[in-house]
């Protein structure tokens, strides 16, 4: 886009990508502060039910949820023939990009900050699982495609939830049907044999994120078929197994979230995060948001040594806009991506009779940097809630494009595509 186009209440700054069924512009709007992420679907899936559906929900489920570590939806709704979600922009880099990028640098992410990244994400679930409706009915929110490249870590040092277009609550639109979605990789094995998921099905997802990241090497790897086996089957190995020195306790938590019978796992995200801050304040090791601001700086203000691979990309898949973006980060004299350090502050937990409840610091609202955003592959946002879909018959979307990279979640029939990209080549 060379000009401004005007969407409505919204100004387009600039096309930001395509993903699944859905185009992503950087915008802004005289009703919000700061840059935001439009999110449009493709004028082509307008009449398909399910697609509209499925989008529609990710604007209601993320809408409900107001929280710090959960990507916040500002609007929802229909401009010009077509549905649309508005949402923060996030400044800063995915998980999955973060993983690859230290490798590259030879400077992987280190174990307690690894920890404390995902203490953050257990927060933002943790919220989003107890939360109830305004008559104070439970909402049974379910992420449903937890993974490294739906957590974004802030150039400040804050983490967040993105992507909610697969998720399931009690209100959402569509017709629960208990297809399987996401990424087979990181799905519990309840949701792989197309059983009723909770919030459980998320904590092993994590589980699977935390073994990876504090031992170095993915999990569940391989085609479709070998991954499900994998999940459902074989002996996970032990972190001690693969790394000698790997702590005990840190070992037990990683092994209780990967249970595969859920009433033996951590039946809360609030019980699993509890274990991984005593165990961060046991070690010792600081871990606070400015460690993760000043690790961030450093990997991506650093040269570029090697190829990532057990984090790297799949093959025929070179074209990750998620590394390209990294081009346009400020340099210096010498050529090597500069970043400000900015720290984002810490959110205080109030406590209300047994349960913490977290609030936002008044002062919370983040500094602007000018570097390109992490992912905006779910910043999501809210006005009144749409609850018209188109009618008439179902009817099956074509396959969507290949290019996109950034994972949008609207429609079952990207689920393929997606389990593709994030087997990063078996």
């Amino acid at each position: 886009m060379s000009t401004v186009d005007r969407y409505g209440d919204y100004e387009l700054l600039k096309y930001l990508t395509a993903g699944g069924m859905a185009d992503l512009y950087l915008a802004r709007s005289p009703k919000f502060d700061g840059d935001l992420v439009v999110k449009k679907i493709q004028p082509r899936y307008v009449e398909f039910t399910r697609v509209v559906s499925m989008f529609i929900d990710e604007g209601r489920i993320a809408q409900a949820l107001e929280h710090p570590n959960i990507v916040k939806i500002v609007d929802v709704g229909k401009e010009g023939g077509t549905y649309f979600i508005a949402m923060e922009y996030i400044p800063g880099r995915d998980l999955l990009a973060v993983c690859r990028r230290g490798v590259e640098v030879g400077n992987f992410l280190p174990r307690h900050l690894a920890v404390a990244i995902l203490v953050q994400a257990l927060r933002g679930l943790q919220h989003a699982h107890e939360k109830a409706g305004p008559d104070g009915v439970p909402l049974r929110v379910v992420h449903c495609d937890i993974s490294p490249g739906n957590i974004v870590v802030s150039w400040g040092g804050t983490v967040k939830i993105v992507d909610f277009g697969i998720s399931r609550a009690t209100i959402q639109l569509r017709v629960e049907d208990h297809s399987v979605a996401g990424k087979y990789n990181y799905m519990a094995p309840e949701q792989i044999r197309g059983e009723r998921v909770d919030a459980r099905a998320d904590i092993f997802a994590i589980g699977v994120i935390l073994y990876e990241l504090t031992v170095g090497k993915r999990l569940f790897r391989g085609r479709p078929e070998q991954v499900m086996r994998l999940v459902l089957e074989d002996p996970i190995p032990l972190p001690s197994s693969l790394r000698p020195d790997f702590p005990e306790r840190l070992e037990e938590i990683i092994l209780k979230s990967l249970d595969r019978d859920r009433d033996r796992r951590y039946q809360t995200a609030r019980a699993m995060r509890d274990d991984l801050m005593v165990w961060m304040a046991e070690a010792g090791e600081p871990h606070d948001k400015r460690q993760l601001a000043l690790y961030l700086r450093d990997v991506f203000g650093a040269e570029k040594k090697r190829e990532s691979d057990e984090f790297g990309a799949e093959a025929g898949h070179d074209g990750d806009e998620e590394l390209v973006l990294e081009k346009g980060l400020p340099k210096s004299e010498s050529g090597v991506h500069e970043l400000p350090l900015l720290v984002d502050p810490d959110e205080p937990e109030e406590t209300s009779g047994n349960h913490a409840v977290h609030k936002p610091s008044a002062d919370s609202a983040k500094t602007r940097v000018d570097v390109p955003p992490a992912v905006m592959k779910g910043a999501e946002i809210t006005r009144p809630m749409l609850n018209e879909v188109p009618t008439g018959p179902m009817q099956k979307p074509m396959a969507p494009p290949r290019g996109g990279l950034l994972v949008i979640g609207v429609a079952g029939a990207v689920v393929v595509a997606v389990v593709l990209y994030f087997l990063f080549g078996g």
